[in-house]
């Protein structure tokens, strides 16, 4: 159970960072010369990025207790 809760919480703060990372965005988006839809683009990364982390490590908490 306590190994279950430590996964729980390094996916909870694996998704953070990430979403902190993309919202924050490339260094050079602030230029004036980017595309229109490059935030909604880094927005959807991070949001795809941090699902298959939490996917990831919610398989490896499920991995040896799955019952068949």
């Amino acid at each position: 159970m306590a190994s279950i809760r430590v996964f729980i919480r390094t996916a909870l703060a694996l998704s953070a960072l990430l979403t902190w990372a993309f919202l924050a965005g490339p260094a050079m988006a602030d230029t004036p010369h980017r595309a229109p839809g490059a935030e909604r683009l880094w927005l959807l990364g991070g949001l795809a990025l941090t699902l298959a982390a939490a996917g990831a490590v919610a398989f490896a908490a499920t991995r040896g207790r799955r019952g068949g």
